[in-house]
């Protein structure tokens, strides 16, 4: 792994206290040669269903994201939770609030275990959006008074 990669994942790390691509360059190095192939593909993979996500072409996103999720998952990858958390906006952009909950829920929890800060904010938000929108309005603002926090500590990290 070139160095640049690291260190730039541990600027990340100090500055925002996130340590998702931390965890993600120390699984790439720790990988055999086969398996580092393996963990590239699986991550290109997801890129791809993410280009299509980032420029609303959800439809054709959401079968690659989910081939991404088992993808990634196959080689243990800690990006997984990205993808899982890019279909979860989808469940709640097609109105299907509590697969939102449910997915969800699972994902803020393995998140706050690995501190992975930017998917629990963004896992907080969506939960929200899904509370707000079956009309648990004081659930949604704890939700978001939940993002708002993680992202102010993110802010912090480094101060």
């Amino acid at each position: 792994m070139p160095l640049n990669l690291r260190t730039w994942a541990e600027a990340v790390l100090r500055v925002t206290g996130d340590a998702f691509y931390v965890d993600i360059v120390e699984h790439i190095e720790h990988a055999p040669v086969e398996q580092a192939r393996l963990i590239a593909q699986a991550i290109a993979a997801y890129a791809h269903a993410a280009s299509l996500y980032n420029n609303d072409r959800y439809a054709d996103a959401i079968p690659l994201l989910r081939q991404a999720v088992v993808g990634l998952d196959a080689v243990r990858s800690p990006y997984a939770e990205r993808a899982r958390i890019d279909l979860a906006s989808l469940d709640y952009l097609t109105g299907r609030y509590d697969a939102v909950t449910a997915d969800l829920t699972a994902i803020l929890a393995r998140a706050q275990q690995h501190g992975y800060g930017f998917i629990e904010a963004r896992a907080n938000w969506l939960l929200g959006l899904g509370a707000f929108m079956q009309g648990r309005h004081g659930e949604a603002r704890a939700y978001y008074e939940a993002t708002l926090a993680r992202f102010e500590a993110m802010q912090r990290s480094e101060e």
